[in-house]
C-alpha cells in the first residue's frame, strides 16, 4: 500500500498570492482539480507550481505531460526562470511524456487504468504529482469509469501523497464535471478576460482568472478571484484590482 512520507508542510506554489489564495499552499493528501478553457494558463500554472514545490521543503514532484517531451518541458520551464535541470538530474523532478491520440471507448478506459498504475507504483518518496492533462483519458468516456478514476485518485491521497489533475473544461459534460468537484479537495478555476482600463478603454493584454471555489473539502461562497498574466521570460505575474469585461 502506498504510504507516502511527508514532513506534512504545505506545498508551496512559488508565488506568495496564488498560496495565499490557497490558505497557505497545496496540503499534503489533497486531490487538486485544475480546470480551464484553452490558453488560460495551466501548464504555466502547473510548471509554476512544480518549481515552487521543488524549491521548498523535502517536496520531489513527478510530472506527466501530454504537451512535452522531457527536453521540451526543460526549455519550457528555462524560458520562464524556473531552471529545473538541476532538480531533474538529481532525481527529485521527474518528467513523463504522455501520448494518447485517437482513443475511444475501451481502448481509453484501458489507458486509463495504465496511467492509474503507473501512478500508484510511483516510488513513496514524490510526494506531489502533477497530471497534464487528463483531457485526452477521460473526453467522450463514460461517467462511470471517471468516477472509478477519480476514486482511485482519492484513495492514493489518503496515503499522503497530493495529486493536481489538469482538464480542459470542454472534457466534461456537466454531471462529469459535479462529480469532479464533488471529488476534489481542492478545485481551481482558470479563465482569461479582457482587461478594462477605463469606461470605454480595453487593454490589449488578455488577463487570466483564477477561481478557488472550493478548498481543503469546503466551498468558498465569499472567495475572491485572483488576475495574473503571462510574461515572457518570468511566467506568472500577479496583478493588482483589474477590472474585466465580462
Amino acid at each position: 500500500m502506498l504510504n507516502v512520507t511527508t514532513n506534512k508542510a504545505l506545498i508551496s506554489t512559488g508565488i506568495k498570492e496564488i498560496s495565499e489564495q490557497l490558505d497557505g499552499g497545496i496540503r499534503p493528501g489533497s486531490l487538486v482539480f485544475l480546470e480551464g478553457q484553452p490558453e488560460t494558463g495551466k501548464s504555466v500554472f502547473t510548471q509554476h507550481l512544480a518549481y515552487g514545490a521543488l524549491s521548498s521543503g523535502d517536496n520531489l514532484v513527478a510530472y506527466y505531460t501530454t504537451e512535452h517531451s522531457v527536453r521540451s518541458l526543460i526549455a519550457q520551464m528555462d524560458s520562464m526562470s524556473l531552471s529545473p535541470l538541476e532538480h531533474f538530474l538529481a532525481d527529485r523532478f521527474r518528467i513523463y511524456p504522455l501520448t494518447v491520440r485517437n482513443c475511444y471507448g475501451e481502448t481509453q478506459k484501458y489507458l486509463t487504468k495504465i496511467l492509474m498504475s503507473h501512478l500508484q507504483e510511483l516510488p513513496e518518496r514524490f510526494n506531489l504529482v502533477i497530471v497534464d492533462s487528463v483531457t485526452p483519458f477521460l473526453t467522450h468516456v463514460k461517467l462511470l469509469p471517471t468516477l472509478d478514476f477519480f476514486q482511485d485518485c482519492r484513495e492514493m491521497c489518503k496515503q499522503g501523497r497530493s495529486l493536481v489533475l489538469v482538464a480542459n473544461s470542454h472534457a466534461f459534460k456537466k454531471d462529469m464535471a459535479s462529480r469532479a468537484y464533488d471529488l476534489s479537495s481542492d478545485y481551481i478555476k482558470l479563465a482569461s478576460e479582457e482587461a478594462l482600463l477605463g469606461s470605454d478603454q480595453i487593454d490589449e493584454r488578455v488577463i487570466k482568472v483564477m477561481d478557488v471555489p472550493k478548498l481543503h473539502g469546503a466551498e468558498r461562497p465569499d472567495r475572491h478571484s485572483l488576475r495574473f498574466e503571462i510574461r515572457p521570460g518570468t511566467g506568472i505575474h500577479v496583478l493588482p484590482f483589474t477590472r474585466v469585461r465580462i
